[in-house]
């Protein structure tokens, strides 16, 4: 008798620590509310007024400083150039680098 009580007992023993590690498991994990609450971070503002921005020609990434009149690389990350589609032909840039 005694040897079958055993295998029982075993049974019933993995079914409990099953149910309380699922049980734990489920409360571990955050809820969505709470994650839809945090505050969203402070956007930095852009100074859009440097010849990065206001350059014929500019620097694809923005590097500061750089900007030209006329076609070439980057001095900074060594980019290409492309035309500023925002330039303004009244916009005079004493700053370029060239």
């Amino acid at each position: 008798m005694r040897s079958s009580f055993l295998p029982k007992r075993s049974l019933l023993f993995a079914l409990a620590t099953t149910a309380l590690l699922s049980v734990y498991s489920c409360k571990s994990q955050p809820e969505p509310a709470a994650e839809a609450e945090a505050p969203a971070p402070a956007m930095e503002a852009v100074d859009t007024t440097g010849p990065e921005y206001t350059s014929r020609y500019i620097c694809p990434m923005y590097c500061k400083g750089s900007g030209s009149d006329q076609p070439g690389t980057c001095p900074v990350c060594g980019m290409d150039y492309v035309l500023n589609e925002d330039f303004h032909e009244n916009h005079t840039d004493t700053t370029s680098v060239h």
